[in-house]
């Protein structure tokens, strides 16, 4: 019979600068025969089936947590490290029971939801790609510790809650990193959808970096801003 076609799962975030980015080379990938799924909620669900993928949904804790109401308070480190932590938790778990024994080939993770991409890929054995709708981190440079250096914050590694959590939910894989570890690791192939130009140390990066540029799909007229 003919060759199945190759299965390649998307995975990203509750947000149109980590999903939009990423429509353009899905729809390449279907129009080469690809066969797509992508996790996504149901804000994205129409733009993600447009793009000719098949749509996985997950509910994010973004629904009812607001970033804004917590910056402020006395335990906001804790709270924004574990939220993340949750929404990563929440597709890692939407992914799963979406697919069943559906397992793709390979696994395309945005970088927010790196924990779930990760863990899937291992879990299932699958090579992953990480996909970058930002500034590219190395060992050299990360936008996120910058981020967090800037607010104050320690690694959410070195944050207690977090690295028990992470702990365990590691643990349930049969992963014994060191929470640090496996934070910090970086894929074999990423690519990064903001050309090198305007990174931060570009000259840091290798060829595990590729960088694409933009990547956008062609909508059509949408008439005016």
């Amino acid at each position: 019979g003919t060759m199945r076609s190759r299965h390649i799962l998307f995975i990203s975030v509750q947000g149109h600068g980590h999903v939009y980015p990423s429509l353009g080379i899905v729809t390449e990938l279907v129009r080469r025969g690809y066969r797509v799924s992508y996790v996504t909620t149901p804000l994205f669900a129409d733009e993600v089936s447009a793009a000719g993928a098949r749509p996985l949904h997950y509910k994010s804790e973004f629904d009812t947590f607001h970033v804004p109401d917590v910056v402020g308070q006395e335990d906001a480190e804790a709270q924004l490290h574990m939220v993340y932590v949750r929404e990563n938790i929440a597709i890692l778990r939407g992914a799963e029971e979406a697919l069943g024994g559906d397992v793709p080939d390979l696994v395309v993770y945005d970088v927010f939801p790196f924990i779930a991409g990760r863990l899937l890929a291992t879990s299932w054995q699958r090579p992953a790609v990480r996909l970058s709708p930002i500034f590219a981190a190395n060992e050299h440079y990360s936008i996120f510790e910058a981020l967090w250096r800037s607010n104050g914050f320690s690694h959410p590694a070195q944050t207690p809650v977090v690295h028990a959590a992470l702990t365990d939910l590691l643990g349930d894989y049969g992963i014994h990193t060191p929470i640090r570890e496996f934070w910090d690791a970086i894929e074999d192939l990423n690519i990064v959808l903001i050309p090198r130009s305007f990174q931060i140390a570009q000259g840091t990066f290798d060829d595990r970096f590729v960088f694409v540029g933009p990547t956008v799909a062609a909508h059509g007229d949408d008439g005016a801003w």
